[in-house]
This record gives C-alpha cells, structure tokens and sequence, in this order.
C-alpha cells in the first residue's frame, strides 16, 4: 500500500502523525461502511474514467499485458463490490509500516 499527500513542509510531522492514526483505525475497523461505499465509488469512477479517454485506453491495456491477471474489467468491478469492512480489516492488519519518503523542492523550501 502507497499513500501520497502534498503538504507544506512544515506540516510534515502532522501529516505523517494522521497518516499513521489513519492507518491504525484501518487496522481497527474503525471506519463507516459509508466511508467504503464512498471509496469504491472513487475507485470505480477513477478507472472507468481512465478508460474513457485512448490514452487511458492504452495504459490500461499495457498495465494488464504487462502483468496479466486474466481478471476482466468487469470482473474487478465485481469483486470491487463484494469488498467487505471484514476484508479490509483483515487485510490491513498484514501490512506493515515501512518506508517513508519526504520528497521537497527548493522554491518556497524552508
């Protein structure tokens, strides 16, 4: 699992101690199931969204020739939509916290 967020430098620490409790409450179970229907609804829309466009098209396509998972569009969608609170959870307690990066320009750095 990857989490990105663009911050301020100076809000670096707040942002990692939210990640952090964020992922713990994961772990937890500590979350609506509003907050999943809404996640798959991101999902959904994100993919499907990137397919509308022959750029999008390509990647996608390339993504799965690369790495073939047999698994059809349709299909992920499916089983997107059987993801239970009980999966999540279980899922989230086999990973692990492990690197963090802090990647930072110069303009506007201090």
């Amino acid at each position: 699992m990857m989490v990105m967020s663009g911050i301020e430098v100076g809000n670096y620490q707040q942002a990692v101690d939210i990640i952090k409790e964020q992922f713990e409450a994961m772990q937890k179970g500590d979350f609506s199931d509003e907050a999943i229907d809404q996640t798959k609804a991101v999902v959904k829309n994100q993919l499907l969204e990137t397919i509308d466009t022959s750029y999008g098209t390509a990647e996608y396509l390339y993504q799965h020739a690369v790495v073939p998972t047999g698994e059809t569009l349709d299909s992920f969608l499916e089983a997107l939509d059987r993801v239970t609170k009980e999966d999540i959870i279980k899922v989230g307690q086999k990973i692990e916290w492990d690197t963090t990066y802090f990647l930072k320009g110069t303009e506007g750095a201090s």
